[in-house]
């Protein structure tokens, strides 16, 4: 999970904003389509969570829903413990050494793991729980939304909001391993890592829906591992967002 962290923060600057669908037409040549991304006017967020509102107007409506109150984790395995309790809000606060997946890495921002939450997947009511929905706020207000459960999130898309199609990509790692395919029975070359996106846009808050592919370097069959999840952001709050977290990673 640790590595996937250190991926994440090198894609999200580029793919996650990309206005650019690269097309490979051979090994050595690439053509550049420009391609507009269509507006989605109902992409505001997710459910309650509206990217831009503040934190207060956002927590305190489901502190008094689930009539709980904000628990604080300062490891991973106190994020495990308590992400049994269905309603509850857990802020990371990781101590010093202490990693913890999607904790704050900039001293402007807070972050909030909901363990369970029922999305909107049908105008008629329908709802599915979807788990460790992730929710960071950057000097105050909502900046990234983000989910391990693309298929959840995605229906709501689809059922719930009535987006269209959005618009896939892919880039691949110039980096090259070879494998052995079982099924022709010959080894083959594939990049090192495979990364596809699906992007709706209206305005300044973008959602990309992220399937990444990798090979291990030693990797004897032709078996990727798959890591999937989507994130819901605002384009100029998550840009100063990952600026304040290079600037804290590089502090002495």
């Amino acid at each position: 999970m640790k590595s996937l962290f250190a991926l994440l923060a090198i894609i999200l600057p580029y793919v996650a904003t990309a206005q650019t669908v690269k097309k490979i037409t051979s090994k050595k040549a690439a053509t550049t389509l420009k391609v507009s991304v269509p507006r989605e006017p109902n992409l505001k967020g997710l459910g309650p969570f509206i990217i831009g509102k503040s934190i207060t107007a956002i927590l305190n409506p489901l502190k008094a829903e689930w009539n709980t109150d904000i628990r604080v984790a300062i490891s991973a395995i106190e994020v495990e413990l308590q992400t049994s309790t269905t309603e509850s809000i857990i802020e990371l606060k990781p101590a010093l050494d202490n990693y913890i997946f999607n904790a704050p890495q900039c001293s402007d921002s807070r972050v909030f793991v909901l363990p369970k939450y029922l999305v909107q997947i049908g105008r008629d009511g329908t709802v599915k729980s979807t788990i460790n929905l992730y929710i960071t706020f950057y000097k105050g207000v909502l900046a990234r939304i983000w989910s391990g459960d693309t298929e959840t999130i995605q229906n709501s898309f689809q059922d719930y909001y009535h987006f269209i199609d959005g618009i896939e990509a892919q880039a691949k790692s110039a980096e090259i391993i070879t494998c052995y395919d079982s099924q022709i029975k010959k080894y083959i070359s594939r990049p090192l890592t495979t990364t596809k996106t699906t992007t709706w846009q209206n305005g300044d808050v973008v959602a990309v829906s992220y399937s990444i592919y990798s090979y291990a370097k030693d990797a004897t069959n032709c078996a990727p591992s798959r890591d999937s999840f989507l994130v819901i952001k605002s384009r100029r709050l998550d840009a100063e967002l990952l600026s304040c977290e290079a600037a804290s990673k590089i502090k002495p």
